[in-house]
């Protein structure tokens, strides 16, 4: 069992020398650190210790993006919305293809796609099927509605259609424009269950005397809901955070994930370096994926990262952040940023 585990993780029998390469890489990232600090003033230590680091001014809104804003909105045709999730299935097939029935075989109903665009409009408004029924048509019948939901309309099915959607966002000009894709961001929404569900849970803090959810979802430089999770009320969601990379079914993963404290641990970001040694997504080498953590409030999120060539023996572009001290760049010397 060792042996099997070891070899899907790509990791020696001997930890030694590895703990050893790392010890020395985060030892000379610190001393790196330590030397820029006196020329940094954004950053100080007080007596006691403690690191401060000064707040980022925003930047105000030019007259020119503001102006833009406004032609944009100007130019953006209004369209409902069930019109557009009809019009995006009938450009991308594949999609449709992945929602399977609990059997595993496709659907063979007619106008599949007219009842999930349905569906999805359903849940996308938040609100109950009646209103979106029309009598008289077969696709668009309430008893249709309800089947194709709890049939097709599972979790599982969502993870094996979605990356269809995620690389066709990829292949757009305008996305591979905005980034590569190789940095995402995780965060999630608590939301009060007014019903009685087994994810509910209780906080006084967030929910008051109900129960509530906590949606984690993660986006990337180019696309928006590349994968979620929900989580039973405020549970801490750094283990689930790692459930959301791992099973968002996306083919490349992002050289850098940011979080924010509620999702990172020095754990959790060791587990997600061992873990993501298997996967050799189009992004890059084995192992060219990270886990970071973005501080709350007062520093800057992390930046795009470079291109390594492939096979340069750098493995994974590391990214250790702090609270206070914002995080450190082991590719850069170990510049803090």
């Amino acid at each position: 069992m060792r042996t099997s585990v070891l070899t899907d993780l790509g990791l020696p029998a001997d930890p030694e020398e590895l703990l050893a390469r790392h010890t020395a890489t985060l030892d000379a990232t610190y001393r790196a650190v330590l030397a820029r600090l006196p020329a940094n003033t954004a950053v100080s230590v007080d007596d006691a210790g403690k690191v401060h680091v000064a707040g980022v001014k925003a930047i105000e809104e030019p007259a020119s993006l503001v102006e833009l804003r406004k032609r944009v909105a100007a130019m953006m045709p209004r369209v409902d919305i069930s019109e557009a999730i009809l019009e995006v299935l009938g450009w991308y097939p594949p999609f449709l293809a992945g929602l399977t029935s609990i059997s595993g075989s496709g659907s063979r109903l007619a106008d599949m796609d007219i009842t999930v665009a349905a569906c999805l409009t359903g849940q996308a408004l938040n609100i109950t099927y009646t209103p979106i029924a029309v009598p008289g048509v077969p696709a668009l019948e309430r008893h249709r509605i309800g089947y194709v939901d709890h049939t097709f309309l599972r979790a599982e099915n969502y993870a094996a259609a979605n990356p269809t959607l995620v690389t066709a966002q990829a292949g757009i000009g305008f996305a591979q424009a905005l980034g590569g894709g190789l940095v995402a961001a995780i965060d999630g929404m608590r939301f009060v269950v007014p019903v009685p569900s087994i994810y509910a849970r209780p906080n006084k803090k967030y929910f008051g005397p109900k129960r509530g959810i906590t949606w984690l979802n993660m986006i990337n430089d180019q696309a928006v809901g590349i994968g979620s999770k929900i989580v039973s009320g405020t549970d801490r969601d750094c283990l689930h955070a790692l459930d959301v990379v791992f099973g968002s079914g996306e083919g490349r993963r992002a050289d850098v994930i940011v979080t924010d404290t509620g999702s990172y641990s020095d754990l959790v970001r060791a587990r997600a370096f061992t873990g993501q040694t298997v996967s050799t997504g189009a992004g890059g080498p084995a192992g060219s994926e990270t886990l970071a953590h973005r501080p709350r409030r007062g520093l800057r999120g992390a930046e795009r990262p470079g291109s390594r060539p492939a096979g340069s023996g750098e493995g994974p572009h590391l990214v250790a952040g702090h609270p206070a001290a914002g995080r450190v760049d082991l590719h850069r010397g170990g510049e803090l940023v």
